[in-house]
């Protein structure tokens, strides 16, 4: 089996044999012909991809190369035609469980922290087609993660788990500096903690950000300063009873 890690890692490991992005290239081509496993790919297309403005002679013998390499690495491609893919069978991507449609509901705590990055790091100077597919899977990955760890923050509150409420704010404000639910709930550990002033700094700090950009993200200032108010008002007369074991 296969093992091909993208999220917050970058590697494919085949038995004892293992790629990286130190091969740029070859790394490039298997991470994409094996995140779309089962999807073929046409000889010309992969061409375009990996090596534009190239002689298409050329770039056809440069991708019998690759192919041959990727074999000798232990992915085996099928080949039907002018179409090249990978089985699906004989690969355990970790991307494919991220974006199934139950995973923010089932997904563990490592899991959804793991999903912060898809391929970290990896920045090839390959095309702007490939640029251009990695930018839309890692938007893809970014947004799944988002709502999986706003599952989260829902669950430590509801809980009254409140250091868990503020390590995953700071989770989620570390892929999203301006996230508002983040900040409230950053702000709202805090106060539930005994600490209104800083809770209150952190909140002013965030509107300063905001600044001129403000009514540009569509969260203008007044208004998110009225809701924090508000939320404010809401926690600070909230009291936690009983704590859950």
């Amino acid at each position: 089996m296969i093992e091909v890690r993208t999220l917050g890692a970058a590697e494919i490991v085949v038995g004892r044999k293992r790629l990286t992005p130190k091969t740029e290239g070859l790394f490039a081509l298997a991470v994409y012909l094996c995140v779309r496993a089962g999807e073929p790919s046409s000889r010309d297309a992969l061409c375009e991809m990996f090596w534009p403005g190239s002689d298409p002679a050329k770039a056809r013998h440069n991708l019998r190369q690759m192919l041959y390499r990727l074999r000798q690495a232990g992915i085996e491609t099928l080949e039907d035609g002018d179409l090249i893919s990978v089985r699906t069978e004989t690969l355990n991507v970790d991307l494919r469980d991220t974006l199934r449609e139950d995973w923010e509901e089932t997904a563990s705590s490592d899991a959804v922290r793991a999903a912060r990055s898809f391929l970290p790091h990896f920045a090839p100077n390959i095309s702007e087609d490939f640029q251009r597919w990695l930018d839309t899977t890692r938007a893809t990955v970014g947004a799944t993660f988002r709502r999986a760890a706003l599952r989260q923050i829902l669950n430590a509150r509801q809980e009254a788990r409140w250091a868990t409420l503020a390590q995953w704010a700071d989770t989620l404000l570390e892929s999203d500096p301006l996230s508002e639910e983040g900040t409230l709930a950053r702000a709202e550990s805090i106060v539930m903690t005994g600490s209104k002033a800083l809770a209150i700094e952190a909140l002013d700090s965030y509107v300063a950000e905001l600044g001129e950009n403000a009514p540009r993200i569509g969260l203008p200032a007044t208004l998110l300063r009225r809701r924090i108010a508000e939320r404010l008002h809401d926690w600070a007369s909230r009291a936690c009873h009983e704590i859950p074991l």
